[in-house]
């Protein structure tokens, strides 16, 4: 009976970060967006992608629960762990909804309204399959991003590979899902393909991270044979 009261707060506190962390991926994309309404060249998207970054950073360094980010950790666990994950992953979707929604109640949605249905156009107007292998790339960065981050010897480096890492999965266009939230509430996007886009994108950006993790981890223990 004592482990009852532990699980709630366990539980409740993973269901608080995933919130947080949704909102820093929502404060991001805006950002981007807002940064993308200025002009469709190279360095707008660039600038964009970088300050989109900063959502990522602070959940990095203030330890927060991110789908995208927890995900590749999953061997690491016991099966529970996906419990935990999927809290983590409707309490991300939801951080991310919710700011956004509100921000569309102001005069800067007036400004990104344009950039982001274009956004989410460009992607229901996607293939499923062209969804899901971008959804595996998108995996593999934030993988690249949160490891690099955690192995890295040297704290600039630490910043360096996720200010390199982030970026490359924006300009590249790959998926993330809970980006792609954000994105979705400020382009009015909500269907049923929506939903089956959004269950593929969850898959592929968890098989990105899990492959890369595994593949790590062999590397290594072939390695640690020699």
């Amino acid at each position: 009976m004592k482990k009852h009261p532990f699980l709630i707060r366990r539980l409740s506190s993973i269901a608080i970060s995933s919130f947080i962390a949704g909102l820093f991926i929502a404060l991001g994309a805006t950002v981007f967006l807002a940064i993308r309404q200025g002009g469709h060249s190279y360095g707008f998207h660039i600038v964009g992608a970088v300050f989109f970054t900063l959502g990522l950073y602070a959940i990095i360094h203030w330890n927060l629960w991110l789908f995208t980010g927890k995900v590749g950790y999953v061997g690491d666990h016991k099966p529970r762990f996906w419990v935990s994950l999927l809290i983590c992953f409707l309490f991300n979707q939801l951080g991310a909804v919710l700011p956004t929604a509100l921000v569309k109640m102001t005069r800067l949605y007036d400004m990104i309204e344009g950039e982001a249905k274009a956004m989410v156009a460009a992607k229901m107007n996607d293939s499923p399959l062209s969804v899901f292998i971008l959804s595996i790339m998108c995996g593999i960065m934030i993988y690249v991003a949160v490891k690099g981050h955690q192995i890295c010897a040297y704290p600039l480096a630490k910043t360096i590979v996720v200010f390199l890492a982030i970026p490359t999965f924006i300009m590249c266009g790959f998926e993330h899902v809970i980006a792609n939230a954000a994105y979705f509430t400020y382009g009015h996007a909500f269907s049923g393909k929506v939903v089956w886009y959004f269950v593929l994108m969850a898959i592929g950006n968890g098989i990105g991270s899990i492959g890369l993790a595994w593949l790590y981890k062999v590397q290594v223990r072939l390695a640690c044979r020699h």
